[in-house]
């Protein structure tokens, strides 16, 4: 691709996560609207996500594991649950 650039069908690659690298240095040539499928344009911080979460991993716990929720256990997927 790199060789063939003129070849190129740059509305479908930019839906390609392995063509970043083409993308970045073509920016005049993406198709806007297909690079917002690519999963590659998002970056997850992690670490951020674990640290928000903390907040209300507790009470999140507390509540689906409720006494009130026994009942609930089998469509959870929890079907060889001793009650």
């Amino acid at each position: 691709l790199e060789k063939n650039q003129d070849k190129i069908i740059w509305s479908q690659l930019s839906r390609n996560p392995n063509a970043m690298h083409l993308l970045e240095k073509n920016l005049d040539k993406i198709e806007w609207l297909n690079i917002s499928m690519n999963p590659a344009i998002f970056e997850y911080d992690y670490e951020a996500m674990r640290n928000r979460m903390k907040l209300i991993a507790e009470e999140l716990i507390a509540n689906r594991f409720h006494p009130r929720n026994f009942d609930k256990f089998v469509s959870w997927g929890f079907e060889d649950l001793q009650i």
